[in-house]
């Protein structure tokens, strides 16, 4: 990769992490507005044979518009290395398992409904993971928007690309076994997502990338959350985990209808608000004291 020609193209570009699909930057663009910048790796772009169907891809990401969608901003070649600016906020510290029920439930709404207009373009994100959900103002969202399914148009297989830009806990059962991503891979890592928001942990977790991947496969999900309020907002979050993705919710809508649901019941239960996310710290402690009992009752409900 040619760094210094990408110093021609950004401003203030800092090195954020590498992968096997390429090294992502913070940067800003010539304007002044804050970008992420992701330089794919000579293989990934030596891989493309149609790269016309890559930028027209981009092109249709760019157009969508929704407030929790950080879509493409810029993109080209330079010197042999293709990359795609996106838009970048600054974010808000989300840390897993400091949430309440209902404030990951609020997340999760957000961006499900986020999900709804890039399934109905006939796009899907294909690489949600942790670090693409992030939280700026109060408001969630869903970053890096567009590189997959540019990647796919471009002829780059799609399961491969999946993995590539994607982290063990949170691709698909189908996928690691060979699938194709599609709608509801990426309704199975939003759940793995705001699983690990609510919990502390992935669903699935392990210590190896093998391993994980593995018990992906064959793994029941483990909650470590007890409240009778925040069952149905689990209830929707398992469902959104599950291993077939005939057992998941059909589409991005009913993922959000559900946990819409959960929280009108908690609100209806008189449960205390969870305005602002957290949990006060008696809620926090009595959500502590019954993590043992409840584990085995939502590893029933996720079998289910």
């Amino acid at each position: 990769m040619n760094e210094a020609a990408l110093r021609e193209r950004y401003r203030d570009l800092v090195e954020l992490d590498r992968s096997a699909a390429g090294i992502r930057f913070s940067a800003s663009l010539p304007d002044g507005r804050p970008v992420v910048v992701y330089a794919l790796s000579h293989e990934v772009t030596a891989s493309l044979s149609h790269a016309q169907r890559f930028f027209a891809t981009l092109e249709r990401a760019a157009a969508i518009r929704h407030e929790a969608v950080m879509r493409p901003l810029a993109w080209g070649q330079a010197a042999g290395t293709l990359h795609v600016a996106f838009e970048s906020v600054s974010a808000d510290e989300i840390i897993p398992g400091s949430l309440s029920a209902g404030g990951i439930a609020d997340i999760g709404i957000q961006l499900s409904r986020a999900l709804v207009m890039v399934h109905a373009t006939g796009l899907i994100h294909g690489a949600i993971t942790r670090s693409r959900v992030v939280q700026s103002e109060g408001r969630a969202r869903l970053g890096e928007f567009g590189l997959f399914a540019a990647l796919v148009a471009g002829g780059f297989a799609a399961r491969d690309i999946a993995v590539m830009l994607s982290q063990p806990p949170y691709v698909s059962p189908e996928v690691v076994s060979g699938s194709v991503p599609d709608e509801q891979s990426d309704i199975y890592s939003m759940g793995a997502v705001l699983y690990e928001l609510l919990t502390g942990k992935p669903p699935y977790g392990g210590r190896t990338t093998s391993y994980v991947l593995a018990s992906v496969l064959s793994d029941d999900a483990e909650s470590e959350v007890a409240s009778d309020v925040a069952s149905p907002i689990i209830d929707a979050l398992i469902r959104a985990i599950e291993r077939a993705p005939d057992d998941r919710w059909p589409n991005a809508a009913a993922f959000a209808g559900a946990l819409e649901a959960g929280v009108a019941a908690g609100k209806g239960s008189g449960a205390a608000s969870t305005k602002g996310g957290c949990l006060t710290p008696a809620a926090g402690a009595a959500v502590m004291v019954g993590v043992a009992a409840v584990t085995g009752l939502i590893a029933v409900m996720a079998r289910g």
